[in-house]
């Protein structure tokens, strides 16, 4: 977890994070996936064992768009709060690991320690 330990909002809120009932998955400022909770591997399928450490795009989860857009070779919404410090709140589909498109809102927000920036969170739950 590195740097995330470093940034209070995360430990001040870790413990409802693991036991949360949407999905929370934290980004380190080079994209590796340094945290993910048990309702992100039960709506994914994929366990933090296999998450952890691996570049968000490259995690199998390759969120998309309505338009069929990959928002991993564009401008995702966890890259743009990183980016500019804003939060941002999207309807997406990612891949699970089973292969199936599943609709989720994700919100995203910066993750800094002090004024430096050191990676992002996502919320995310399902949705019809």
């Amino acid at each position: 977890m590195g740097a995330l330990m470093k940034n209070s909002f995360f430990l001040n809120n870790k413990e409802d994070f693991d036991n949360s009932d949407i999905g929370v998955y934290c980004l380190d400022e080079d994209r590796r996936i340094t945290y993910w909770n048990k309702k992100a591997e039960e709506i994914t399928g994929y366990t933090a064992d296999e998450m952890m450490g691996k570049y968000c795009f490259e995690g199998g989860l390759d969120h998309i768009t309505e338009d069929d857009v990959h928002l991993c070779n564009t401008m995702c919404p966890m890259l743009g709060s990183m980016f500019d410090g804003e939060k941002r709140e999207a309807e997406v589909r990612l891949l699970s690991k089973s292969q199936e498109r599943i609709k989720v809102k994700v919100e995203t927000d910066c993750l800094y320690d002090g004024d430096k920036t050191i990676g992002a969170i996502e919320f995310f739950r399902l949705i019809d």
